[in-house]
């Protein structure tokens, strides 16, 4: 297992992990622009529990975007299916 100094929120952390280096760095960097986005006043702990908390919204909003995907894909595939059994010849455009 490999590690990796990053510095959040001015402070040094060791990480052990087999991620890519860079992944690990771009992980670091997405949670400093976050907590930067919240008032530098407030106690640094509570920057941190803010900034996890707009994190997890952006997670449940991507997740719910890729359900809502995922269920249009599917009422796509039926009524592609439902022509095909219908004998009706659909061209999707692509070879």
């Amino acid at each position: 297992m490999k590690g990796k100094r990053l510095r959040i929120l001015g402070r040094e952390y060791w990480i052990n992990t087999e991620l890519p280096e860079e992944y690990v760095e771009e992980l670091a960097e997405y949670l400093n622009n976050k907590l930067k986005e919240i008032d530098e006043s407030i106690y640094p702990l509570d920057r941190v529990v803010l900034a996890a908390l707009n994190i997890v919204d952006e997670l449940f909003e991507e997740r719910k975007a890729a359900e809502r995907s995922l269920e249009l894909a599917g009422e796509a595939l039926k009524l592609l299916e439902k022509e095909n059994i219908e004998g009706k010849t659909t061209t999707l455009g692509w070879s």
